[in-house]
């Protein structure tokens, strides 16, 4: 798997690990459709 880069080309495995979060939660996160009731809101 490639690692993932933010908008500001920080790895995503750095601001995972800053802000003490795993990376499981996060890519199941990523994977999800968004909704049109998330778009409009």
């Amino acid at each position: 798997m490639t690692e993932l880069v933010d908008d500001d080309g920080i790895p995503v495995a750095v601001s995972l690990r800053v802000l003490k979060l795993s990376r499981q939660p996060y890519y199941r996160w990523r994977k999800q459709q968004v909704t049109k009731s998330e778009l409009i809101g």
